[in-house]
């Protein structure tokens, strides 16, 4: 998807429920759209919004998010409400750190996910079942041309076929999930917790979760 028809679409969303902080409204417009689309083009609407989260994802965008810089999910989610805003407000941002928004209260989680629940509409599976990997991760910190304080990346992320090892885990772990089997979700992706996306790492948290609570007396 070029870039031009990524905001065109993104200007679906409502940007009066956007700024009184109803962030799951402001974006029931463009999930609306994009499950308009073919599922081709729903999954390039995600790469390009992947694309652009990841180019801001640096020390100096962080460093000028007010308290939304301090936290991994806050940062993403304060980039996110970054693209919500628009072409002229992202690259207002992009040439210049200081434009980032700074209060939490600036935030569009919810940006994360239009397009599984777009496919979801779409085909009539669970959003859970969006299994789509983009080129470039989102997540706080896997930029790390800007990130130069970040330690050095591990050895093991050398590994020629760690790619596969990984997309092997989360089919894994999301079939494991399925079946409720926790325990097996914990032990393929806790190996594996730096490159997970923001909605693998839910898997995580949930399964992680559910385990606690089958072990309490």
């Amino acid at each position: 998807m070029d870039i031009d028809n990524f905001w065109r679409l993104t200007e679906n969303i409502d940007q009066g429920a956007l700024g009184s902080g109803d962030e799951a409204l402001a974006v029931a417009p463009l999930i609306a759209a994009l499950a308009k689309l073919s599922c081709k083009k729903i999954r390039a609407y995600e790469e390009r919004l992947c694309q652009l989260l990841y180019n801001l994802d640096g020390e100096n965008f962080a460093a000028h998010a007010g308290e939304s810089g301090e936290s991994d999910d806050g940062f993403l989610y304060a980039r996110c409400h970054v693209v919500a805003k628009g072409r002229d407000n992202y690259q207002m941002v992009l040439s210049n750190p200081e434009n980032m928004p700074r209060t939490l209260d600036q935030w569009c989680e919810p940006l994360l996910t239009v397009a599984a629940e777009a496919w979801a509409q779409k085909t009539g599976h669970s959003p859970e079942d969006w299994d789509f990997a983009a080129s470039v991760c989102y997540e706080t910190g896997s930029n790390l041309a800007q990130w130069p304080s970040l330690p050095a990346q591990d050895p093991a992320e050398t590994d020629p076929f760690i790619e596969e090892k990984f997309d092997r885990a989360v089919a894994r772990a999301g079939h494991a999930f399925r079946k409720g089997e926790y325990g097996n979700v914990v032990k393929l992706l806790a190996r594996h917790s730096a490159r997970l996306s923001h909605k693998q790492r839910r898997m995580l948290d949930e399964a992680s979760a559910r385990m606690r609570e089958t072990d309490k007396p």
